[in-house]
């Protein structure tokens, strides 16, 4: 019997799974490290400050900031990436505490120093106004005068750049990557196979690419301010071209 529609997941209740890691498997400690370097430059964290690791995945962040000091707390909804967290977490001699749930609905309210956000982990709901309760969200957990890092998309240089398809291999294991821009929806989509000889798993990415000027605006409405905003982790300004847009954000 086929699901009726409301029983049917959203795309980012399947895709975060053991096959995510492999197909990101670029995304490695040395980024990690790169990107707490930024976050340590750019903030007042002081040690034993609690950091909170919103999409925390598979844990690099969570694991580094634990390294340096700092209290952590990570939130996923993916149970795999959680149990791969936790795993590599006690193989690094480190105390990270994850939760399961939702990035709209924080089970906290007013106790982090730092929130921050990796690797485009925003605009994956259907609507603006979803998204928009993301914010308001980190805004509402973090303690007066906190900080959000976001590290998201640049609109501009995804779309320019994009490739529409690509294929590698790794240990044997084809993983194919086909994107796309819609327009109408402002979404850039992926679909990718992870084929191991006879077996293909299919699944899907997709995000609603904002404008660095939307993103201000919808980071103003959550209630925050003094926004800075760079285009890479090497403290580089953002322009159209640049790889990212960070953005760094203060709670009243």
């Amino acid at each position: 019997m086929p699901l009726k529609p409301q029983q049917m997941k959203r795309w980012y209740e399947e895709t975060f799974g053991d096959d995510y890691v492999k197909i990101y498997m670029h995304r490695d400690r040395k980024e990690a490290i790169a990107q707490i370097d930024f976050l340590v430059r750019h903030t007042n964290l002081q040690r034993n400050d609690l950091c909170f690791d919103l999409g925390c995945g598979a844990g690099r962040h969570s694991i580094e900031l634990a390294r340096r000091g700092y209290r952590v707390i990570g939130l996923d909804l993916s149970s795999p990436l959680l149990r791969l967290a936790q795993k590599k977490a006690k193989t690094a001699g480190m105390t990270i505490q994850l939760v399961r749930g939702d990035m709209r609905h924080l089970p906290f309210r007013c106790s982090f120093d730092i929130v921050c956000s990796f690797f485009t982990t925003f605009g994956y709901f259907d609507s603006d106004s979803e998204n928009l309760s993301v914010l308001i969200a980190v805004y509402n957990i973090l303690k007066p005068g906190g900080t959000f890092l976001i590290d998201y998309l640049n609109k501009t240089q995804a779309i320019d750049e994009l490739v529409p398809v690509d294929e590698k291999v790794i240990n044997g294991i084809i993983i194919r990557q086909e994107r796309s821009y819609d327009s109408r929806s402002g979404r850039l989509n992926k679909n990718i196979c992870v084929i191991r000889g006879t077996s293909t798993r299919c699944y899907v990415e997709s995000v609603r690419a904002y404008s660095p000027i939307e993103m201000q605006r919808m980071l103003e409405t959550a209630g925050f301010e003094s926004i800075k905003i760079f285009g890479n982790f090497d403290d580089s300004p953002f322009d159209r071209n640049s790889p990212r847009l960070i953005m760094l954000a203060q709670r009243k």
